[in-house]
């Protein structure tokens, strides 16, 4: 029954964000898999083994994810859900999203990236010496400690193309609780270790607290109100918009949101796009939910490589003409942000620039962003 509700829960998560689900689902797998080898009854055939314990994990994830699967089905979505998931990311993600690690970097934070190995590897190391027992016997705490290692590699190595601490805080949380586990069941034999473990278990420790803090700080500085003079410079500050809550938004992005609100319906779709679309590193999604307005097109979501190509341009242009879409939001605020990887280069390609400079005019216009008006006639 837990190992069924296991499944129910990982089915969960998949629904939640596929990639945390799916990883969640491989390490407890692993985990399973991991006892059945250890228990080794002779009386129990290793297959039988297996679909006994494994079994009810796998009939719970499905109970879960079973029916949206036929739905994808039924509604054909599912090449859309491939092209996605696989086939995109297979090709140009690695491309054009790719970043270095950090080596000579002024935000501390950054090396942030170094502590989830660090962590793992003190642990594997652990594990080999014999400093703790969890390849002889996977009880409860065992299996949370090799869960938690497992998921957070899992999510390291999906976040090595990018590496920064966003797309490596997931592997970080799951190495924190990994580093939290091996703390408590080891600490008793701290001094039998040899000093370069020491100095290793030391210098990683101090790598967590020290980033955290960093971290902190960062958070700190985003809750505090601050009073500014002038607009010119465009500083974060705290806005009486409900959605955002108590996080700053910039003052040309409030003000254009403000707009927008004024001169749309609350159903009303818009379009949130860049100056340029042969070039892109990002885009201003979180503008459509703090409007509370909704996306003229599914490709709402900018990638380098996917919104820069001829294919899915047409199809953002033919929406805009379909649902006659009033107001277009243009953002130059990433116009000058240059990674070292694909979306550097630009594609050429003009169909959605050219499509929104014959068919809109300018209504509105403060710090980076311009509002763009369907034409009459």
């Amino acid at each position: 029954a837990q190992t069924f509700a296991a499944g129910i829960v990982s089915g969960l998560v998949v629904l939640f964000r596929y990639e945390i689900g799916i990883a969640a689902a491989g390490a407890t797998s692993m985990v399973i898999l991991g006892r059945i080898l250890v228990a080794k009854d002779p009386s129990v055939s290793p297959i039988r083994a297996v679909f006994s314990k494994l079994g009810p994990y796998l009939a719970g994830g499905l109970l879960v994810t079973g029916p949206l699967m036929v739905f994808y089905i039924w509604q054909g979505v599912v090449p859309d859900l491939i092209y996605q998931v696989l086939l995109f990311p297979s090709k140009t993600y690695a491309v054009n999203r790719n970043l270095p690690f950090p080596i000579f970097e002024s935000a501390f934070i950054n090396y942030v990236v170094y502590a989830p190995p660090s962590i793992v590897a003190i642990y594997v190391y652990l594990l080999f010496r014999g400093l703790i027992k969890d390849i002889k016997s996977i009880d409860y705490k065992s299996g949370i400690s090799i869960f938690c290692a497992v998921l957070s590699s899992i999510f390291y190595i999906k976040g090595m193309v990018r590496v920064s601490p966003i797309h490596m805080c997931l592997s970080f949380i799951m190495s924190l609780a990994l580093m939290a586990n091996v703390f408590v069941r080891s600490i008793s034999q701290y001094r039998s270790y040899s000093a370069v473990l020491k100095i290793a278990c030391a210098a990683t420790i101090g790598l967590v607290i020290s980033t955290s803090l960093a971290a902190l700080l960062i958070c700190v500085q985003r809750f505090v109100p601050v009073k500014y003079a002038t607009i010119s410079e465009f500083p974060t500050v705290i806005t009486k918009n409900e959605r955002l809550g108590s996080f700053r938004n910039r003052i040309d992005q409030a003000q254009a949101i403000d707009y927008i609100v004024k001169n749309t319906e609350k159903n009303e779709p818009i379009f949130v796009g860049n100056s340029r679309h042969d070039r892109i590193v990002q885009n201003d999604i979180i503008f459509y939910f703090l409007a509370d307005r909704t996306p003229s097109t599914k490709w709402f979501q900018f990638d380098p490589g996917l919104q820069t190509n001829a294919h899915i341009q047409n199809i953002i242009v033919s929406e805009l003409g379909q649902k006659k879409v009033r107001y277009v939001v243009l953002n130059s605020l990433y116009d000058n942000i240059i990674e070292p990887n694909g979306s550097a280069i630009s594609s050429k390609i003009k169909t959605l620039d050219d499509y929104i400079a014959t068919n809109y005019i300018k209504v509105y216009e403060c710090g980076s962003y311009r509002v763009m008006k369907l034409k009459i006639g």
